[in-house]
């Protein structure tokens, strides 16, 4: 079972990568280089992870079940030219390296819209493509999105009030809707709570429960 893992946990990160060939990067953990079971350990994986990828290929296979990301996988193999005047890619601090890929070799013109400081995702293998277009594109052109259409100004400044401290290295100043009429006010009871971690939200439902409330967990 744990081989089998392995063969598939690589062929997944083959998936999510750039590279056109599976290698022995893509094995989620190896053993060092200096072992002597080195060289027969990663043979195994990528052999098995080649035959793997080979069988998911062929359209009449049923070893082995396709998933979104490996048929995306073999979309971007084929180096695809959309024929767009523009690009854009959505929640680019979080994505995957073979979208960024074929994102960064597009003719059109390119817009990356997102937030460096909201990378959820670095644990699947994503990567920030705004930060990669601004070290490697001298081209590349920043702008700030400040405007929301969510919230009013009082919500807006009080943001701003955070956003105005030294640890956010930021002099950016959000701007609210003025269609919007927001206000910030104090609740003896809420109809939700937001919650950090895991282990705050499943406290906050047991209050919530002790209490006699109907609760949630989302």
């Amino acid at each position: 079972k744990d081989a089998a893992r392995l063969v598939r946990d690589t062929v997944d990160n083959y998936c999510s990568s750039a590279d056109f060939d599976i290698a022995v990067r893509h094995i989620p953990f190896t053993l060092e280089q200096g072992h002597p079971l080195f060289e027969q350990f990663t043979t195994t994986i990528l052999d098995s992870a080649c035959e793997m990828w080979e069988e998911l290929q062929d359209p009449d296979g049923r070893k082995f079940r396709c998933s979104h990301d490996m048929y995306r996988k073999l979309w971007a193999l084929t180096q695809p030219t959309m024929p767009y005047d523009v690009i854009m890619l959505d929640e680019a601090q979080d994505t995957p390296p073979v979208v960024e890929k074929v994102f960064r070799d597009q003719p059109a013109l390119r817009v990356a819209v997102g937030d460096s400081s909201q990378s959820l995702y670095e644990f699947t293998g994503a990567v920030d493509a705004l930060r990669k277009l601004r070290e490697n594109d001298a081209d590349a052109v920043e702008r700030q999105l400040l405007q929301s259409f969510r919230f009013g100004q009082k919500i807006a400044d009080l943001a701003n009030r955070w956003l105005s401290l030294p640890v956010m290295q930021t002099t950016m100043q959000v701007i609210g809707n003025p269609a919007v009429d927001s206000r910030i006010d104090y609740l003896d009871t809420a109809g939700a709570i937001l919650c950090r971690t895991n282990a705050g939200a499943f406290g906050v439902v047991m209050d919530n429960v002790m209490a006699g409330r109907k609760t949630a967990l989302v």
